[in-house]
């Protein structure tokens, strides 16, 4: 159950992250919303999953997996939207990857 706690604190914190340039930048609430679950929802997935790679990784693969359907939802907006969003999830997953991996590993 901790484990699970601080990997969800882990997801909002990076969500925070991630949501923080679309507030300066005025977007609508609801896609602030759904960039902040993303994270949740990917962090809970990462804490959870059973993919035998290192962490920092998993956090890439589940984490671009997750935004796939966004990316086509946002491909209309052009290509370097997509690409800031799709370079901007590798690295906020790698990163959460790696913090769970360590909250796995020191919990344990």
């Amino acid at each position: 159950m901790k484990k699970t706690i601080l990997s969800l604190l882990a997801g909002s914190v990076i969500g925070i992250i991630d949501v923080i340039p679309m507030i300066i930048q005025k977007l609508p609430w609801y896609e602030c919303i759904s960039a902040f679950m993303l994270w949740i929802v990917a962090s809970f997935l990462i804490l959870n999953t059973n993919i035998k790679v290192k962490g920092f990784l998993k956090g890439i693969i589940i984490s671009f997996a997750i935004a796939v359907p966004v990316l086509i939802l946002i491909s209309n907006q052009g290509i370097n939207i997509v690409l800031m969003v799709g370079v901007t999830t590798i690295v906020l997953g790698c990163i959460l990857g790696f913090v769970i991996d360590k909250i796995k590993v020191k919990i344990a």
